[in-house]
This record gives C-alpha cells, sequence and structure tokens, in this order.
C-alpha cells in the first residue's frame, strides 16, 4: 500500500512540474501575442515578467528530468536537469544581487525591453520581484540538492520547497483577501498571481520527488498517524484561507462588524475541525478495533497451533519410545542370528528413531516459547557466554579456539538468551568441526541504542542467497550426513530474539565461515514483542 500512494505522488512529482512548464510558456505566447488575460489574469495588477516565464519553464523541466525513471546519478538527463537548473540560479542571483546593490541589471528586460515600459497599469513596474527572485534562488537550490540525503534520513530539499510553498501561498492569500503588501516585497514591485500559483506548484513538485524519504515518509506510510496527517494538513491550509475570505466577503458587501464577523469566523473554524477531528478519531476508532480484532483472531490461531503442536509431539513420544526399544530388544536378543544386513537396519532404525527425538523435544522447545512470559533482568553477557562455552564442552567435545572480547550487559529474559547463545554456539562448534584449525569470535557493540551481539566462525559457511531459510523451522542448507541437526535451533532463536523486540541476521560464504547477529535494546522499557 505505501510503495503504491509512494508511487502515485512521486508521479504527481512530474504531474506539478507540468503546469507549472505550461503556465511559463503561455505568458511567454501571450507577451509575444499580446494576450492580455494570460500575462495579467486580474485586470489593473501586475503581469508576469517574460524572465520570471522563462525560469519557470526551465524549473519544470529540470524537475521533470531530474524525476524522471531513468534520471541517476552521471546520467544524461540528470545533467541536463542540473544545466537547465542552473540557468535559473544565475538568473536569480543576478537579480538579486542587482537589487542589493542597487545596480540595474537588466536581466529581467532582456526580452519584450519596450513591451515591459509601455505595459504599465498604474505605474505598477512588470520587472521580476526581489521575493520572486528570491523564490527562484530557493528552488534552484532544492533542486541541485534533489537526491541528497542526510544520515537522519532527511531531505534538505524538503524544507527548502516549504519555504517556497509559503511565498505562494502568502501572495495567493494577498490576492485573495485583497491585501497588496502581502504579494509584494516592495510596494512597487509586486508578485504576479500566476507566478504565486506557479511557485505554489513548483514546491508541491520538488516536496513530491522523494515520497519516501524525509517528511513526506511520514505522510506515505500506511500507519494511521499518516493517513489523519493526509485528511488534517489539505483542510488545515484551504479551510482557514477559504473562511478568511469569506469573513471579508461579508464585511465587503454586507456591512457586518469587525467583531461580529471575527466572532463568526472563530466560531466557523471551530465547527470545521470539530467536524474534522470527529471524522479523524472515527477513523482510527474503526482501524484500531479492527486491527485489535485481528491482533486477537491471530493470538487464538497461534495458541491453537501451539497447542495442537505440543500435543502432536507429545503424544509421538510413546510409539517412538516402543520402536527404539523393540529396536534395541532385536539388537540384544538376535544379535547371533541377524546378518550384517539386519543389524545396519537395526542400527538405522535406532538412529532414526533417537533423531526423531531430538526433532520432538526441539519441537516442543519451540511450541513452548510461544507461552512462555519474558522476565526481564540485566543479564551480564560475560557469565552468560562462560556458562555456554562450559555446556557445550561437555556436551560436545571439540577442540575450537574460542575467542571472547569483553561483553557488554543487556536486559532480557536470561533462561532464553541462554538458549540462544547455546544454540549459536553449538552451530559454531559443529560447522567449524571439520576445519584443522576452527576459531570462533564472540563479541559485542552498541549501535543506535540498541546491542549487537557478534559469533564468526571459520566454518563449512552457507550460500547467501538461501539466507532467507536459515531461520525457518525443519529448514536445513546442510544434508544430515554432512552435520546432524533438526532445523529447530535457528527457529527458536529468532524467535526468542523476536519476543526480545530484537533482530537476528547472519553473513556467511561458502567453505569461508558465517558470522550471525542479533540485536537487543539496550533500554530495558522497549521489551516485550508478542
Amino acid at each position: 500500500m505505501r510503495r503504491i500512494l509512494s508511487t502515485t505522488i512521486w508521479n504527481s512529482s512530474r504531474a506539478f512540474a507540468s503546469p507549472v512548464i505550461l503556465i511559463g510558456f503561455l505568458v511567454l505566447v501571450s507577451w509575444i501575442l499580446d494576450i492580455e488575460f494570460i500575462k495579467r489574469p486580474i485586470p489593473g495588477l501586475v503581469a508576469m515578467n517574460p524572465a520570471t516565464a522563462i525560469c519557470f519553464i526551465l524549473s519544470g523541466l529540470a524537475l521533470w528530468l531530474l524525476t524522471s525513471n531513468s534520471a541517476r546519478n552521471h546520467s544524461e538527463q540528470y545533467k541536463y536537469g542540473l544545466m537547465l537548473t542552473g540557468l535559473v540560479l544565475i538568473i536569480a542571483t543576478v537579480k538579486i544581487v542587482g537589487v542589493l546593490l542597487e545596480v540595474d541589471s537588466h536581466v529581467d528586460t532582456l526580452l519584450f525591453y519596450e513591451r515591459l515600459e509601455n505595459d504599465l497599469v498604474g505605474n505598477i513596474s512588470n520587472r521580476m520581484a526581489p521575493n520572486t527572485a528570491l523564490a527562484f534562488l530557493l528552488a534552484s537550490i532544492a533542486l541541485f540538492i534533489l537526491n541528497y540525503t542526510t544520515r537522519g534520513n532527511h531531505v534538505p530539499a524538503q524544507f527548502i520547497a516549504m519555504s517556497i510553498g509559503m511565498v505562494g501561498i502568502l501572495s495567493i492569500l494577498g490576492y485573495l483577501y485583497q491585501v497588496k503588501v502581502f504579494y509584494g516585497f516592495l510596494k512597487h514591485l509586486p508578485m504576479a498571481i500566476n507566478t504565486a500559483v506557479s511557485f505554489l506548484l513548483l514546491s508541491l513538485g520538488i516536496l513530491f520527488a522523494k515520497p519516501h524519504k524525509g517528511l513526506m515518509a511520514e505522510f506515505t506510510s500506511d500507519y494511521s498517524g499518516a493517513k489523519t496527517a493526509r485528511i488534517l494538513i489539505p483542510a488545515a491550509i484551504c479551510i482557514p484561507a477559504l473562511l478568511g475570505f469569506l469573513r471579508l466577503y461579508s464585511a465587503w458587501k454586507m456591512s457586518i462588524s469587525i467583531e461580529l464577523g471575527s466572532a463568526l469566523l472563530i466560531l466557523s473554524i471551530i465547527i470545521v475541525f470539530l467536524v474534522l477531528i470527529w471524522l479523524s478519531t472515527r477513523m482510527l476508532n474503526r482501524e484500531d478495533a479492527l486491527r485489535k480484532e485481528a491482533e486477537e483472531e491471530t493470538q487464538k490461531v497461534n495458541q491453537q497451533l501451539e497447542a495442537f503442536s505440543y500435543s502432536v509431539a507429545h503424544d509421538m513420544r510413546a510409539p517412538l519410545r516402543a520402536v527404539n526399544g523393540y529396536a534395541q530388544m532385536l539388537k540384544e536378543d538376535y544379535e547371533n542370528i541377524l546378518d550384517d544386513e539386519g543389524k545396519r537396519i537395526i542400527g538405522m532404525i535406532t538412529t532414526s528413531s533417537v533423531q526423531m527425538g531430538r526433532l520432538i523435544d526441539d519441537l516442543l522447545a519451540f511450541s513452548r516459547l510461544g507461552r512462555k512470559e519474558i522476565q526481564k533482568t540485566e543479564v551480564d553477557l560475560n557469565k552468560l557466554v562462560v556458562n555456554v562455552l562450559s555446556q557445550v564442552q561437555k556436551s560436545t567435545p571439540h577442540q575450537a579456539k574460542v575467542v571472547v572480547k569483553k561483553l557488554h550487559s543487556v536486559y532480557g529474559d536470561y533462561t532464553l538468551l541462554h538458549q540462544v547463545v547455546y544454540n549459536l554456539v553449538a552451530n559454531a562448534v559443529k560447522y567449524s568441526s571439520k576445519r584443522e584449525t576452527p576459531q570462533i569470535n564472540i563479541s559485542t557493540k552498541t549501535k543506535d541504542k540498541s546491542l549487537i551481539f557478534k559469533i564468526k566462525d571459520n566454518g563449512a559457511g552457507f550460500d547467501m542467497k538461501y539466507a532467507d531459510k536459515l531461520f525457518g523451522v525443519f529448514q536445513r542448507l546442510h544434508m544430515p550426513h554432512e552435520f546432524e541437526g533438526t532445523g529447530v535451533g535457528l527457529a527458536i532463536v529468532h524467535r526468542i530474539i523476536t519476543r526480545h523486540n530484537g533482530e537476528i541476521w547472519a553473513k556467511g560464504q561458502v567453505d569461508q565461515g558465517a558470522t550471525f547477529y542479533f540485536s537487543l535494546p539496550l533500554n530495558h522499557n522497549q521489551y516485550e514483542r508478542t
């Protein structure tokens, strides 16, 4: 859902660029053909300057090229987009420098100079306004850094786009409310209405260019807050502006007093936003109810599956013990009668029954994890690892060299974390056992409020294209005759770490060893996930 929404908004970025290009082109044509209502939509007020129209065409084309599917760093389209952006930056900079130094740069009179001088209404200049030049300067900077993202996943171009949008909205409100000082940085250099609309469209195009990053990531997600924001933000912009206009219109046409008009305006805003809040609350309550119902249903199904697996595994023990017992009786009582093939078959029965018993034990352990409540305590991983290494050495004698660096402490369930580390160490010992000099390294580090546990071996390793199967139940990447196992141990590890609100992953290479990682939150208040 989020991907579809992000794609839609990303396409909207180019959709906003198109009318910006079109407006600029039509204004240029209107200056050539002297079409008054296009270059000056509101009679008696300022017209869009031809240089402004060119800058909009260049900016719109640059945005189109920089957000195209084939636009990548160092691609031809990307370079052309930057070149067009550079032209806008030059024009805006020359204009601003001229204003600051009180020198006429003539950058906005290179085209249609005589018409600009003669096409004056009430001594209102048609030159590019300083606030227009400043907005173009900001737009060019935003386009230059459109693909730049900070380490905190912020997109600076989006903040600049918001500033440009505010300039456009302020000027549009000035025209809507007939406040001339609003749409002009200087009273004698106002911003045209079509210029203000174009800046608003351009800012939206830049803002929506990266829908999955920065500010926009908060509004394009599937979370309830994002859905609410997509309703409230447009309403927060449009409704007060419309109500403010109605208040002024009533004063212009109906002579309503300032006091009464202000009271009606505030009352209208209160009513409208109460309705919006009620609608948003209703939507959130419905989603929460559906989510709670789904969670309860999922929990009920999981409990049934766990109970079923526990029952099946438990009931299989009795016949399995009988098979193993009778096989042992055959071997002991009829050893002199059986030939080598018969002895081999009985050995296979015994071995398979033992393997099946281990599998049942692992399955029972896996099913019990869902019912066990996590007991949070501070766990000293140094002591825990020492204890695990001692137990592994007793159960599986090995010659591996184990290097343990000083480890951190972490909050969690000691018993469950002990099982995690035991399984990982036992796996490292098992898969490195065929090396002449097996070695295992254990360490921890902290990163972004999480503790990362790392265990590395120089054993058989695995192919990374099968990494997604590592933590599935009964999933094995090696044949039973290569390394024994049931395929449940890593699934248990994954489930324990997940319940601790952590993550687990692995990296490896065939015959080059494997490295397993798991992360746990350093803040004990972040437990637990069910």
